[in-house]
């Protein structure tokens, strides 16, 4: 990255006050602690801090411009905004106007996004050069980050997008425009903030509104509201579908579930994923489905998911002498929870879930913690409650 202050000035609007000569920015920060110079450094506020009280330290660090709230005084040269986070995107979108060969998958679902999103990138980077969107990057700070990492060398970017509150994708599709739109399972998350599952569907449908005309959405055909979501998709974008149960252009044979992996078959060619859970065949469909909108053979494919790892507390396998831990905390719904009891239903020996509460469910929290409960008691596991519900 490198930008002259006539640049930025085009891109975000404003002036750019006490500039010198020769001044460029070659990167962007919203945290000082990782601040390198020549950065840009946005004054972002936050629930708990406020950029702005950050400012001088960015400069001590090398900072080579600081984007404040309109008056701000500072030490530094500064370009004075109405909002720095708004700011933020209007420089992610700058950017990727300028990467004319870049190729943008984005993808959303209240299920398995971020381990999609890991495999995608694997799968891609067998023939590509790419960037995805670091952990779970994907609200409207982490998408403008994901987009400034972008470099013109690229091929793609897998860019991640969440909610969980409802009006908050679209801006972010509007940002992405992507050529490539994923659906990886829609279910019952944030309840405490849409309400139902329909409310959720209807927000991430939003994603595929925004896909460019002549690109793809990749759907999961076993996500509840599917009909929904694909009714959003513009014309002239095509739909390329995966699934385990319905009818799918992409659909395996052979699904074996495993202590530590999966097995399958698809177009012949025998896929082992060392990762557990039926989760993780449909994420490996919805990267294969990519794969193959970029030429990228199934044999090819195979060979790069055997070599996968989760995101660190998704569907981690641990060995503690003889007893084998499924580390799958990071997040949690009824949905998820319920896919992890049913991938390990059938295995020998005595199972425990050791569970705390699932969030942002409302008020409908008791009785979908009571639903798992059950469930875990109808498969036969020993179940370890921790949590007000």
């Amino acid at each position: 990255m490198r930008y002259t202050p006539v640049e930025l000035e085009n891109a975000l609007g404003g002036r750019i006050l006490g500039s010198g000569p020769g001044l460029t920015v070659t990167g962007v920060s919203i945290d000082t602690r990782t601040l390198r110079g020549g950065e840009v450094f946005f004054a972002l506020k936050g629930e708990h801090l406020d950029g702005h009280a950050f400012v001088e330290e960015a400069f001590r660090k090398g900072a080579s411009l600081a984007v404040v709230r309109r008056g701000f005084p500072a030490g530094g040269p500064v370009l004075w905004v109405e909002e720095p986070r708004r700011a933020l995107a209007a420089f992610a979108a700058y950017h990727l106007a300028g990467l004319k060969a870049l190729r943008v998958v984005a993808l959303t679902g209240s299920v398995g996004k971020t381990t999609a999103k890991e495999m995608i990138h694997r799968v891609l980077s067998t023939r590509f050069r790419g960037k995805r969107s670091p952990k779970s990057f994907n609200n409207d700070i982490g998408v403008p980050l994901t987009v400034l990492m972008a470099e013109p060398e690229d091929h793609f970017l897998v860019a991640e997008v969440g909610t969980n509150h409802p009006g908050e994708i679209r801006p972010l599709a509007e940002l992405l425009r992507p050529h490539v739109g994923v659906l990886t399972r829609i279910g019952r998350s944030h309840l405490e903030f849409f309400g139902s599952v329909e409310a959720v569907a209807r927000e991430k449908s939003d994603l595929f509104r925004a896909v460019r005309p002549g690109g793809t959405v990749v759907l999961n055909v076993d996500s509840p509201y599917f009909d929904l979501v694909r009714a959003a998709i513009p014309k002239g974008v095509r739909v390329l579908t995966y699934g385990l149960e319905g009818e799918a252009d992409l659909r395996p044979q052979v699904v074996e579930l495993r202590l530590e992996e999966v097995r399958f078959r698809l177009q012949g060619v025998p896929f082992r994923i060392p990762v557990p859970g039926r989760g993780v065949v449909e994420n490996a469909l919805a990267a294969i489905a990519v794969g193959r909108l970029f030429g990228i053979s199934f044999e090819a494919m195979a060979e790069a998911l055997e070599g996968f790892r989760p995101p660190a507390m998704r569907k981690e396998v641990l060995k503690l002498k003889d007893i084998t831990v499924v580390n799958d905390a990071y997040n949690a719904n009824p949905d998820s929870t319920e896919e992890l009891l049913f991938s390990f239903r059938s295995f020998p020996g005595r199972r425990f879930l050791v569970m705390g509460d699932m969030l942002e469910l409302g008020e409908q929290a008791p009785v979908l913690h009571e639903e798992v409960g059950e469930k875990a008691a109808e498969m036969g596991y020993l179940l370890v409650a921790v949590g007000d519900y």
